[in-house]
């Protein structure tokens, strides 16, 4: 009986650390899957973020490209070390008048006179402290056609592993002409304005001196010398009148005038022949 029971005890166990060892391995094997089942999902995740990083990166890029290649504006990117420019967009074509790859490798202050690259170098350097430097009505240096006169924003920014200048070149010259257009008519206004009170002024005495020469005239009729100084004083009198009353008319605004004219009357005589 002892012997069956000592048997039985050993059966129960062998069964215990069977089933023991039975749900430790079980265990190992299910913790293992949802180690590596997370691990599968932790790198999906990453790759699915590095990918959503590499869109957000290029989309970026093609917005600065758009921008950049875009711009109405000519944008120079320049080493902060020798003033060289480093990039240009295609608009410094039309703007500067030189290939955007003719000027990478030359000196941003060439383009400018030799008078005013002392200002930009100077500028420049503040853009360090003030981060932001402006340069107002810069003459481009010609190069077979007018003068362009562009107004500069300059900056300082992360250019690959260091940092640059970027300057944005504005091309003012239409503006400036227009504006000195504007200063040349505000000029004639005020002439004409002050031309009406000049006309006035002078008329008066001028009246008052040619009916003092014209009674000359009558008590000098026997007097050679003395008839020829007053005829001269007489005609010197009229001419003056006559500018007076030019400057008048220029004072005063004037109805234009309509007159009729034959087509053919405004055709110069070889054109008619070719007709």
């Amino acid at each position: 009986m002892a012997l069956m029971v000592k048997r039985y005890y050993h059966f129960t166990l062998i069964v215990v650390i069977s089933f023991t060892l039975l749900a430790a391995l079980v265990s190992f094997f299910v913790t293992d899957i949802n180690k590596k089942r997370i691990i599968a999902e932790e790198e999906n995740r990453l790759h699915k973020e590095k990918w959503k990083l590499e869109e957000d990166r290029r989309e970026s890029e093609d917005r600065y490209f758009a921008l950049y290649n875009g711009a109405n504006d000519a944008i120079l990117v320049l080493d902060t070390s020798d003033i060289t420019i480093i990039e240009a967009n295609p608009k410094t074509r039309e703007i500067i008048g030189i290939d955007p790859e003719t000027l990478k490798g030359k000196n941003f202050l060439h383009l400018f006179p030799p008078e005013r690259q002392e200002e930009i170098t100077v500028g420049l350097d503040l853009i360090k402290t003030q981060g932001i430097s402006r340069f107002r009505t810069l003459p481009l240096i010609e190069r077979g056609r007018k003068i362009r006169q562009v107004d500069i924003n300059c900056s300082l920014t992360r250019y690959g592993r260091g940092e640059a200048y970027i300057c944005i070149l504005r091309d003012i010259t239409e503006r400036k002409e227009l504006e000195d257009k504007i200063q040349q008519m505000d000029k004639l206004a005020l002439f004409g304005e002050l031309s009406a009170g000049f006309v006035h002024e002078m008329r008066n005495p001028l009246t008052g001196i040619k009916a003092n020469a014209q009674l000359l005239e009558r008590i000098t009729k026997n007097d050679q010398k003395g008839s020829a100084l007053v005829k001269d004083l007489l005609r010197a009198t009229d001419r003056l009148t006559e500018v007076v009353n030019r400057v008048s008319d220029f004072a005063k605004p004037r109805e234009p005038s309509y007159i009729s004219i034959g087509i053919n009357d405004l055709v110069v005589p070889d054109a008619k022949t070719k007709i």
